[in-house]
């Protein structure tokens, strides 16, 4: 690096001009008191040069030098004056004195104005940032205003669609795709369903903006968890900063963004509306407010859903054995004859009694008799899968409907139910009882073609399993 060079301050080359002169001053005293012809020459080259040190003092060294120097070039000029008896040269520090008085009040006078119109450049400079400022709040307000009025003509339509529908999915379908819309800043908008009697929720419907956000967690996470204990709903900025969340698990979320609220109906938890975006300080305030008005509707929707959902199932669900009534098992076995016409593809109805069951009941009492029922309905809706359908069909007599299995399929069920009952142990009054099941099956369309007919027939081949010793199957006569 080259060295950097020396500057000479402002004041340096007045003061040195200053002692130059005092220095030609001196060494032409003599000169100027033996009065020869040049002297006056020399006078008057040495009172312009004291006016330009004086000038440069002015400028550069401030208002004390220059008074300094002022002084000092009087006093030498009026020794020359009196020496020489040169009153002219008194006349022309005079007028010179006036005018430096009259260029520093012409200085001051142009400084002061240009001042002035600094200041009032400056406040109107002032007053345009502020009116500048004041439109921005102004068109950010009506911005504002425009968007919440736009939302809320969204929120009725909102409210509008959800009146369209009573299925569940469809729905909650519907409510994650409208508050995508609503919020389009979330790349993931997910709806859960709380149910009271496992205290577990799951997923019934999501929006995404690509399908590589599609979320693996079925039954909630950490955040919708903490929303459900407090039924508060919860603004996350960056969930990787969060302290209340500081696990692996949000760690690696893509999700940084959250906002989450709970769906209260009454005061009562009936799901989760829950918000993600992949870069953080997405969601604000403002969307918080907006999703829980969202999440209120949603929530008188859904609650009115799952009432009547639950309703519905109350009136073809047996209280005690919690299976399907016959009513509803009859329309089934009409649905599935239908289907299997439609594929030509048959099914299979079971009908199961329990053996001496009316004995059982006199012996050990209703309650117990009530026990073995509901235990025995057990044991069949282990053994059959999810899509079969089992009904009570009158007091310990149960009916099974088969879709798309054949007589030979519908046996193999039928001995796996025979030996869970025959295996069961009942313990009344301390001790353990066996039960035995008889079973008697048809299948659609060999034995019928009518539902009440495929019905009748399975019923007769229960009661000749009967005939034949109880406790075994009879899948022909």
């Amino acid at each position: 690096m080259p060295p950097r060079a020396f500057a000479l301050p402002s004041f340096f080359l007045p003061i040195v001009a200053f002692l130059f002169w005092n220095l030609l001053f001196f060494s032409y005293l003599p000169v100027l008191e033996a009065d020869l012809d040049f002297s006056r020459q020399i006078m008057m080259a040495n009172l312009y040069l004291s006016n330009i040190i004086l000038i440069l003092a002015w400028f550069l060294c401030g208002r004390i030098i220059f008074i300094v120097f002022a002084v000092t070039f009087a006093l030498q000029v009026g020794y020359l004056m009196l020496s020489l008896r040169e009153f002219g040269v008194g006349v022309q520090l005079l007028t010179i004195a006036l005018l430096y008085l009259w260029l520093k009040y012409i200085t001051n006078r142009i400084e002061s104005e240009k001042l002035k119109q600094m200041m009032h450049r400056e406040k109107i400079q002032e007053n345009l940032n502020l009116m500048q400022k004041a439109l921005e709040e102004r068109e950010h307000l009506e911005n504002a205003l425009k968007r919440k009025l736009e939302r809320l003509q969204y929120m009725r339509q909102f409210s509008d669609h959800l009146k369209e529908t009573q299925d569940l999915t469809a729905s909650a379908q519907i409510i994650t795709e409208e508050v995508r819309g609503l919020i389009p800043e979330a790349d993931q908008v997910l709806l859960y369903v709380y149910d009271d009697s496992s205290r577990e929720l799951s997923l019934v419907a999501s929006t995404v903006k690509s399908e590589s956000y599609r979320t693996k967690a079925m039954k909630g996470n950490d955040y919708d968890e903490w929303v459900i204990k407090r039924s508060q709903p919860l603004l996350i900025e960056d969930a990787r900063t969060d302290f209340r969340f500081m696990s692996e698990e949000a760690s690696e979320d893509q999700f940084r963004s959250l906002c989450v609220v709970p769906l209260l109906s009454k005061s009562a938890i009936c799901g989760v509306l829950h918000l993600g975006a992949v870069e953080p300080g997405v969601f604000q305030t403002d969307d918080l407010r907006l999703l829980d008005i969202a999440a209120d509707l949603s929530a008188a929707v859904i609650r009115n859903i799952l009432l009547y959902e639950k309703t519905k199932e109350l009136s073809i669900i047996d209280s005690l054995t919690e299976c399907y009534l016959l009513r509803y098992v009859q329309e089934r076995v009409g649905e599935e004859i239908q289907r299997s016409i439609r594929h030509s593809t048959p099914f299979s109805v079971v009908m199961a009694d329990i053996d001496h069951f009316k004995r059982y009941n006199d012996q050990f009492g209703h309650t117990a008799g009530d026990q073995a029922l509901k235990t025995v309905a057990d044991l069949i809706k282990g053994e059959v899968s999810s899509g079969d359908i089992v009904g009570r069909y009158g007091g310990e007599e149960f009916i099974v409907v088969l879709p798309q299995k054949d007589l030979e399929d519908a046996k193999k069920i039928a001995e796996s139910i025979r030996r869970a009952v025959e295996a069961q142990s009942f313990e009344v009054r301390r001790e353990a009882h066996r039960m035995t099941i008889s079973l008697g099956i048809a299948e659609f369309p060999k034995d019928g073609t009518a539902r009440e007919e495929i019905i009748l027939k399975a019923d007769q081949r229960l009661y000749e399993a009967k005939r034949q010793g109880r406790n075994r199957i009879c899948g022909n006569i």
